[in-house]
């Protein structure tokens, strides 16, 4: 599949496509920096600056996915929630986009705020109008062992109208994607839950371990979701803060070996940026529907 990234900030949408084994074709991003780091990282990929100025039209009929997290400062307590009200509100930039690409496929992500404020309302409103069926998820950074909620709407949108084996059927690189995998595999142990009360006082393990009956290897080797009321838990009551207590010397500054160069930026990228692990089960799910659709084109 080819993928477009609006929105691309760091690039998690296109990390997580290139572990799918999917095209990167082009991104869009506003901040310089941020378009250097994504050019080092996939150089055959084209960049565009600024959304408002992003003409879509040569890439019609040949995009199958479009991703995008519009800013959610509109949206958000930090950003004062002004909504559609506010100039930072680019939804609409994006939706037209999407009219004029009509991929098959839409995810966009954005704050908790956009239900409530309706803003959710809206995008699912403007991409039925364009014959799309959507489905909205409220995913956490936790659901893949995250230590901190960080609740997110994972907007999924499809078209059934298109079709997706016109553009990129036949185009399967079996050595491509052995690769890509391969690559994977060493990083995906990243995703283990790490132990972060070493830098903990023994006396304040010691005090929560009594408290809550649970001592940190068993919260470990259960996986750190399961505290958070993803599944059954015999210590279903232990507070976040139990698991984030390694944390809280992050107040007076970083922990020794993360105080580096360009802090204040990296912190920034990583704060806006998506959980790319998050959008890579999507885009695996969206990949088996996908060969499954084109697998029964083929035989029918």
């Amino acid at each position: 599949m080819r993928h477009l990234s609006l929105f691309n900030g760091i690039g998690g949408f296109m990390l997580a496509a290139h572990f799918v084994g999917w095209e990167n074709v082009a991104y869009v991003e506003r901040e310089l920096w941020l378009n250097e780091l994504t050019k080092k990282n996939f150089p055959n990929a084209k960049t565009y600056r600024f959304i408002e100025e992003f003409d879509p039209m040569p890439f019609k009929g040949t995009i199958d996915i479009i991703s995008g997290s519009d800013p959610c400062q509109p949206h958000s307590y930090a950003g004062l929630g002004r909504g559609t009200n506010d100039n930072r509100y680019l939804w609409p930039e994006m939706f037209r986009c999407i009219q004029s690409i009509h991929p098959a496929w839409i995810i966009n992500e954005n704050v908790v705020g956009t239900v409530s404020n309706g803003v959710l309302d809206i995008k699912i409103s403007d991409l039925e109008s364009e014959g799309y069926t959507c489905q909205a998820y409220n995913i956490p950074a936790e659901a893949v062992g995250a230590l901190h909620k960080r609740e997110r709407i994972w907007l999924i949108a499809y078209d059934s109208n298109c079709k997706i084996d016109n553009r990129t059927a036949g185009k399967y690189d079996k050595k491509k994607t052995k690769k890509i995998l391969s690559e994977w595999n060493k990083i995906q142990h990243t995703w283990i839950p790490v132990n972060l009360w070493n830098g903990a006082s023994n006396s304040y393990k010691k005090r929560w371990e009594d408290k809550y009956n649970a001592n940190i290897p068993i919260i470990l080797s259960e996986k750190i979701s399961r505290y958070f009321g993803f599944g059954d838990s015999p210590h279903g009551d232990i507070p976040a803060h139990i698991i984030e207590s390694g944390i809280v010397g992050m107040l007076n500054g970083l922990p020794e070996g993360m105080d580096y160069n360009n802090r204040y930026k990296r912190c920034q990228a990583i704060g806006n940026s998506i959980v790319w692990q998050i959008a890579y089960e999507i885009f695996k799910c969206i990949d088996v529907i996908n060969n499954n659709i084109n697998i029964y084109v083929t035989h029918h």
